[in-house]
Parts: structure tokens; C-alpha cells; sequence
């Protein structure tokens, strides 16, 4: 083997799969030929004007078959592909969407009833974390949720626990006096914790 058959390969025996039928006809356009040339055929027996009248249309219908493209599609494909094309452009099947809850511009699924019509909105914050802002434009209302993780007391003196509830509630009755929020609704989850993230901050870089 040379030096410049292993530096340009080349690839031989490559062949172009024939369709059947007659030249680019293919199969259909074979089937019409024979089909209009025997009905052709019968109608000369009548007159030679009937025949003529019957062998146009044929050869008109026929004519966009032999007519392809590079990649081998007819006149008759390319039109189809157009007419699906504009279907789905219609229904707005064309638009990529990922999920109903997807943030990509676009999207068409939407949450049913109620949240049909809320959107969603990011943005970071002075810390430059990401957080979402639902607007609900039906009443000009913007939902924001804020999420905490508190230290458990299991090893806090009382007082302090106390000092912590105390300007827990003080926190809260702040939020009556907030121009333009409406309300606000405290969710207690609770979870055992595995204890990996008290491994990783006592000592960095090991994995449970």
C-alpha cells in the first residue's frame, strides 16, 4: 500500500440504488405509461382526436415523474414536502418545544385551567443567582418564591431558638406593610438529611 493511498483514502463500488421501472420514471410513472399507451391505444379505435385528447392529459400527468432532483425525489414529492410543510407550519408543529414547562420563546404548551395563561420569567439576583418570577396578567400579579434552608435547634439553647422565632414573626408582620405585595404563604417541608452536605463542609473535595 502507498504513502498516498493511506494519506487520501479513496472508496470504490459505489453504486446509486436503481429504482424500478424506466429511467427516472420509477415504478408508478412505468405502470402509467403502459396503462395510457394501452388506453391510448383502444381509443384510436374510435378516433384519432378521442386518442389525442386522452394521450395529453397522460402525457402532462406523467411528465413531472421523469423530472428529478439530485437526491432523486420527483416533482410530485417535491410539492408534497412543500403542502406538509405549510401544514405544520399552521398547527405550529414546526416550533421546537421541550417540555409544556420549557422557557424557550415560542413554546405553545401551556399548564391547564388557572395557569393557562401565567408566564414564566427569569432573572438573577445581587448574588448572581437564577430565580423565576410567575406573572399572572390577568390581575397584573407577580409570584416570586423564596426557599431557605434554617439550621436545626437540636443543639441551640432555648433563648436563642426563641430570639430566632421572635424575628421569624417579625419578618412576617413586616410583610403586611410591603407596598404591593398582596400576600405571602410559608411552607414547611421537612426531610431527614443524609449528612453530605455537613461532609462536604467539613471536608471539601470528598464525595459520600
Amino acid at each position: 500500500m502507498s504513502a498516498e493511498a493511506v494519506t487520501h483514502p479513496t472508496y470504490g463500488n459505489w453504486r446509486r440504488p436503481r429504482r424500478p421501472g424506466l429511467g427516472p420514471l420509477g415504478l408508478v410513472g412505468t405502470i402509467g405509461v403502459f396503462g395510457g399507451l394501452v388506453i391510448t391505444l383502444l381509443a384510436s379505435l374510435i378516433s384519432l382526436y378521442v386518442a389525442l385528447v386522452i394521450a395529453v392529459p397522460i402525457a402532462l400527468f406523467l411528465a413531472p415523474l421523469a423530472v428529478r432532483t439530485q437526491d432523486g425525489r420527483s416533482v410530485y414529492q417535491l410539492v408534497a414536502l412543500r403542502i406538509g410543510w405549510w401544514r405544520r407550519k399552521a398547527n405550529g408543529s414546526h416550533l421546537y418545544v421541550s417540555g409544556p414547562l420549557s422557557a424557550r420563546p415560542g413554546g405553545r404548551f401551556r399548564p391547564p385551567g388557572l395557569l393557562n395563561k401565567v408566564t414564566a420569567n427569569e432573572g438573577q439576583d445581587a448574588y448572581d443567582r437564577p430565580f423565576g418570577v410567575l406573572h399572572h396578567p390577568n390581575r397584573n400579579l407577580y409570584t416570586i418564591v423564596l426557599a431557605c434552608e434554617p439550621d436545626g435547634g437540636s443543639l441551640v439553647d432555648a433563648d436563642q431558638v426563641d430570639v430566632w422565632v421572635a424575628l421569624w414573626g417579625e419578618w412576617l408582620a413586616r410583610l403586611a406593610h410591603e407596598p404591593g405585595l398582596r400576600g405571602a404563604s410559608v411552607i414547611v417541608e421537612t426531610a431527614p438529611d443524609p449528612g453530605t452536605r455537613l461532609a462536604h463542609e467539613v471536608l471539601p473535595g470528598r464525595t459520600a
